[in-house]
């Protein structure tokens, strides 16, 4: 699995290294820009922007994404504009074409967020495809500015405001936290900060601890609470 992942992920810089090695004719300068393409060594010269990315995982792969697209804008703004304008598209015909439909309809705002649908007519059958980072952002605002216009509901205003705010948090999602003391921070607050949602809804909180579980509630977290729940 691991050498199949490290091949699908130097495939783009084995192109990029045939391509720039084709018109410059020199390996030196092939050989940077495939490993310019995205350097995960890179870490600044910031000390406080150095222990971030030491405590929390993916923050500097995050960081290295949004610094190559604003490199990227810079350098190459019209293929830039280009894929954020297909991206847009993409999202735009998505809604139009399942945005009446109950299922896509019920489906969570993250998974919105985060993924296309594709679903194939007359079956129940549907499949996922991850929107790219970075550009998934200006894609979720523009399906999501078309439906609260289709639906004049004032209301939608108030949603359209909490959506934006939660894709662009998403998006940087940069909590200050380690990630061994941010299950602790969430069960404090009864929230799942990536989803934005309560861990226990308010039905299951007039329930005793021993009882607050679903069918999504595996055996061994249900064993773990019992064991937890007799100790003195």
């Amino acid at each position: 699995y691991e050498k199949l992942g490290d091949k699908m992920e130097n495939a783009n810089r084995a192109a990029l290294f045939n391509a720039t090695l084709s018109k410059s004719k020199s390996k030196l300068k092939a050989a940077f820009e495939a490993r310019d393409l995205m350097d995960f060594t890179l870490h600044g010269a910031s000390k406080w922007v150095r222990t971030l990315t030491s405590i929390i995982p993916f923050s500097n792969a995050m960081l290295q994404g949004k610094y190559k697209l604003a490199r990227s804008t810079k350098e190459h703004s019209e293929a830039v504009a280009t894929l954020a304008g297909m991206t847009i598209l993409v999202s735009l015909f998505e809604y139009f074409m399942w945005g009446d439909d109950e299922d896509w309809d019920s489906r969570p705002d993250w998974d919105k967020d985060s993924y296309f649908q594709v679903k194939i007519p007359g079956t129940d059958t549907r499949f996922k495809i991850p929107k790219p980072h970075e550009f998934a952002m200006v894609g979720n605002l523009a399906w999501r500015g078309i439906d609260m216009a289709r639906k004049n509901d004032p209301v939608h205003g108030e949603l359209l405001a909490s959506a934006v705010r939660t894709a662009v948090f998403r998006e940087f999602d940069t909590t200050p936290l380690p990630h061994f003391i941010k299950p602790f921070v969430e069960i404090g607050m009864n929230e799942n900060l990536y989803f934005n949602k309560p861990i226990e809804s308010k039905g299951m909180q007039h329930l005793s601890p021993e009882n607050r579980k679903s069918l999504y509630t595996s055996d061994t977290a249900g064993l773990i609470s019992g064991v937890l729940q007799n100790i003195p």
